[in-house]
């Protein structure tokens, strides 16, 4: 069921994907190669002047979280150093592991560990400016969970697209022109950029889901036929999604295609995210329908109030 639903979501959504493809990449044949660095130089998001400073984004973000009406009195002391059971490691220094990330203590903890790598984040503009709404969106989660069920939602068995729904989500909202234009002055944004910025927008949406389906396809396949066809079943996921002016026609299948990250030991883990991009588009439209933006104070009460359950409501609901 879920490869049928990731291939109609793909299959279904093609047609805007190239139309978008070709406006905002080329329309030229492209090589499969250089794809993802057409997509990265000519994203309008890289001309924002984000900071790449760890500390100024914290700083940035703490802003964003209070604009979206969270109460600060009780949120930010899991941003605060000073605080012992708090670990902010967001500095550079030799020898991180390269990624962004967030953890409890352990189920029975009040503490959290911020974990961000600035080199990793250094030449990508727009994911340098998502990765801190993405990770303290978790901890936002978390420490409200905890406030409802007493213990980590990690403890009582909270789901990863439920908990990647809540970060996805502010990651999103981050993005969003109302949440841009009030970090102007930071961000050196203006509403000229406006409608290509949310063409661009629709366009990442799609790629990452894009992405996620291409490698979660493979996995799911490998799980339920073996890995003997391992190289046909990634080739075939591999030219689902790739636009029509990319030039595909001197890809076979091989090994060097083959990539199975985010698995933490389950086979298909990774489809998770997927479903959580879905949840995601679907908070987000019962969001705008309930107040008209996402970038609004009533944001944060309104996903305390219905969202952060502790696990007591199924995330379908």
């Amino acid at each position: 069921e879920i490869l049928t639903m990731m291939r109609y979501v793909v299959e279904e959504t093609k047609d805007i994907y190239n139309a978008l493809f070709r406006r905002l990449v080329g329309s030229e044949h492209i090589a499969p190669w250089d794809m993802m660095y057409l997509i990265n130089t000519k994203d309008p998001f890289a001309q924002l002047t984000v900071p790449t400073n760890p500390q100024q984004l914290l700083a940035l973000n703490l802003e964003f979280f209070k604009a979206l009406g969270y109460d600060m009195s009780f949120l930010g002391r899991f941003f605060d150093h000073k605080q012992e059971d708090v670990f902010l490691d967001i500095e550079n220094r030799n020898g991180k592991r390269s990624c962004a990330a967030m953890s409890s203590l352990g189920a029975l903890s009040t503490g959290i560990i911020f974990y961000y790598d600035p080199i990793t984040f250094e030449g990508r503009t727009r994911k340098r400016w998502s990765a801190f709404p993405h990770e303290m969106g978790h901890i936002v989660h978390a420490v409200y969970s905890r406030n409802v069920a007493g213990v980590s939602p990690a403890f009582v068995g909270e789901s990863v697209p439920t908990m990647e729904t809540f970060s996805l989500f502010h990651e999103r909202v981050a993005d969003t022109q109302d949440a841009l234009y009030y970090f102007r002055d930071t961000l050196g944004y203006d509403d000229t950029q406006k409608e290509l910025l949310a063409a661009w927008g629709l366009f990442q949406t799609l790629n990452g889901l894009y992405n996620i389906a291409r490698v979660s396809i493979a996995e799911i396949e490998m799980h339920i036929h073996g890995t003997g066809d391992a190289r046909k079943y990634v080739h075939e996921a591999n030219l689902l999604v790739q636009p029509d002016v990319v030039d595909t026609s001197h890809i076979q299948p091989s090994a060097a295609y083959m990539i199975t990250p985010h698995l933490w030991g389950s086979p298909g883990y990774y489809c998770s995210y997927f479903l959580a991009e879905l949840n995601r588009i679907a908070l987000a439209h019962a969001m705008q329908e309930n107040h008209g933006k996402l970038f609004s104070e009533k944001t944060g009460p309104f996903l305390v109030e219905n969202m952060i359950t502790g696990n007591a409501t199924p995330m379908c609901e």
